[in-house]
C-alpha cells in the first residue's frame, strides 16, 4: 500500500520518537538488553541476494543473530537527513552488543562479499541497543511502519511534559512502537542518535491522526524544541 504524506504530516512524523513512556537507562545490564544492527540497502537483483541471505544465514546465527524484521520502503524518504534511496531495511538481531563484529569478522562471511555487491548498490548501517518496545495483536503484515531517524538538540529542559501532551494525544489512535534503539555506531550515513520503528495496528488510522489538528501541534513543538534533523520512511513487511 502507498501512503502519501503531505507537509503536515512530515512535521508530525518528525517528532515521533521518544513518547510512549520511558525505557532503560543507560546503566542497565547489557543482559537486559535487545542488540540491533539496521541496514538500509537498496537490492537491484533479487535472486542474487537471495542466494546471498541463504548462503549466510547459518553464519550469521553462529554470530548470534538472526533477522527480526525485512521491510520494503513504499515511500521516497522524506526529511532533511539525506539516507540516499533504499527500497529495504533489514533489522538484525544479536544476543550481544559484539555480534555484528563478529559477523563482518567470520572468514566464511566475508567470502560472500562479491555476490553481495552484485546483489545491492549500498548499504548503511547504524547499530545500537533496544531500549523500548510495545506489541499488538495485529500481524505484521496488517500493520503500517513508519521509521524515523532523528539526531536531537542539546537540552532536555521541559521535554518530559511536552512528551506526556505528545503521548496522550496519540493513544487512541492506535500508534506504537515496535523497537527504538539507541544507536552507538554507523557506517555509511552521519550521526544518528535514535532509530524508532513505530506502527499503526490499521493505515487507516494515520489518516484519522492527520485531521488532530491537537496532536499534531503538539508534536511540531516537540519536534521545534528538540529534534536537530530527521528522516523517515514509510514500510511494510515483505
Amino acid at each position: 500500500m502507498k501512503t502519501k504524506l503531505n507537509k503536515s504530516i512530515l512535521g508530525l512524523l518528525a517528532g515521533l520518537s521518544l513518547f510512549t513512556g520511558l525505557t532503560l537507562t543507560a546503566q542497565e545490564n547489557d543482559s537486559k538488553r535487545e542488540f540491533y544492527s539496521v541496514f538500509f540497502i537498496d537490492v537491484k537483483n533479487q535472486a542474487l541476494y537471495q542466494e546471498y541471505r541463504n548462503k549466510t544465514k547459518d553464519i550469521l546465527s553462529k554470530a548470534g543473530g538472526v533477522i527480526s524484521r525485512e521491510l520494503e520502503v513504499i515511500e521516497k524518504p522524506q526529511g532533511p537527513l539525506k539516507v540516499g534511496m533504499p527500497n529495504r531495511v533489514v533489522f538484525m538481531h544479536f544476543d550481544t552488543k559484539n555480534g555484528i563484529e563478529k559477523l563482518k569478522n567470520d572468514p566464511t562471511y566475508i567470502k560472500y562479499k562479491d555476490i553481495r555487491n552484485k546483489a545491492i548498490n549500498t548499504v548503511q548501517v547504524l547499530s545500537g541497543a533496544n531500549i523500548f518496545s510495545e506489541t499488538s495483536h495485529t500481524t505484521l503484515k496488517e500493520r503500517l511502519y513508519i521509521l524515523k531517524l532523528s539526531r536531537y538538540l542539546d537540552g532536555n529542559v521541559n521535554r518530559l511534559n511536552i512528551l506526556e501532551e505528545v503521548d496522550a494525544s496519540l493513544d487512541k489512535y492506535g500508534f506504537k512502537t515496535d523497537k527504538k534503539i539507541a544507536v552507538k555506531s554507523s557506517v555509511g550515513i552521519e550521526k544518528i542518535d535514535e532509530i524508532a520503528l513505530h506502527f499503526y495496528d490499521d493505515p487507516k488510522q494515520q489518516d484519522m491522526l492527520r485531521k488532530d489538528k491537537k496532536a499534531i501541534s503538539n508534536i511540531m513543538t516537540y519536534n521545534k524544541n528538540f529534534v536537530d534533523t530527521f528522516v523517515y520512511l514509510t514500510l511494510k513487511v515483505i
